[in-house]
């Protein structure tokens, strides 16, 4: 039955894959076949189940498939191949690793795996391979979103839209509206992706404060009388100041009775680098710059 549902066509690709996996797990006499079979599977869920399954039959095999589809030029496929690579500890794992980590230096590396090949030297790479990865970050510039060219492209907008939505650490729907859901504390993003480019959706996330969306500058108001306000800058004229206050309430203020006004930092965090993974960050990337 389990070798009917993997040649099944009809049968979505991940059935397919569960179908083969518990062929391998019980040890099917057809099981190698089926490894092979499935490595030479036009679906990718398929072909990258077969080399996990290949992974753990003959480590030095899949690492040679691993080397095959590395050279594939589907995105997909290669980013797959990486999170499997990453659980194969051998000699020509470290070899076809630093073949990778060399075009990566010379920035032979399409930005759509940068990622990929990172977090896995990162993972089970050499103490010199490691070196020379950190060697290159370095090198890039940490204080701008040049220095990360590696979460602009390639992530998956499933994965961001959960981390929008449901990731606490990144609490994203709780200031900012999608459609209908979300807060209002900051801009709706609802068409970000159709106004602005990866590039500028990245650094709101790195660097909230670089460019801080017009109506939500963050302002303290000192009056006169000695009175202070805080809140959003939403309007300005020669005359009045237009502030809606962190409670949501709206202010018209004479500039004449102002005594000081000082502009904060964004009510963002500092950066999510600290509260999200850079492949989070790279999703959340992707999927803000579809909202169109």
């Amino acid at each position: 039955i389990l070798v009917k549902r993997f040649d099944d066509p009809t049968l979505a690709p991940a059935e397919r894959a569960e179908a083969l996996k518990s062929l391998v797990t019980l040890d099917d006499p057809g099981g190698k076949t089926l490894v092979q079979k499935a490595i030479a599977d036009t679906n990718v869920i398929v072909r990258i189940e077969g080399l996990r399954q290949l992974a753990q039959r003959s480590p030095v095999a899949a690492v040679k498939t691993a080397a095959d589809f590395l050279e594939s030029q589907k995105i997909e496929d290669q980013q797959a191949t990486l999170a499997v690579l990453s659980t194969i500890k051998a000699k020509s794992t470290e070899a076809l690793l630093a073949t990778w980590t060399g075009r990566l230096l010379k920035g032979d590396v399409d930005p759509q795996i940068e990622l990929d090949l990172m977090n896995t030297v990162e993972t089970i790479g050499s103490v010199t391979l490691k070196g020379q990865l950190r060697t290159y970050r370095e090198k890039l510039s940490s204080d701008s979103v040049a220095g990360f060219p590696y979460l602009l492209q390639g992530g998956d907008a499933v994965r961001g839209e959960h981390v929008f939505f449901h990731k606490m650490e990144a609490s994203c729907v709780q200031c900012h509206k999608i459609k209908r859901v979300g807060g209002t504390a900051g801009p709706e993003l609802t068409k970000l992706g159709e106004g602005f480019p990866r590039s500028y959706i990245l650094e709101s996330i790195l660097f909230p404060d670089a460019k801080i969306a017009k109506g939500f500058e963050n302002t303290t108001v000192e009056m006169i009388d000695g009175m202070v306000h805080v809140g959003f800058l939403k309007k300005e004229t020669n005359t009045e100041i237009d502030l809606h206050t962190l409670l949501n309430k709206k202010l018209v203020i004479e500039k004449s009775m102002v005594k000081a006004r000082t502009r904060l930092p964004s009510s963002m965090p500092p950066s999510y680098r600290a509260l999200l993974t850079r492949s989070d960050i790279r999703d959340l990337v992707e999927f803000l710059s579809t909202k169109k």
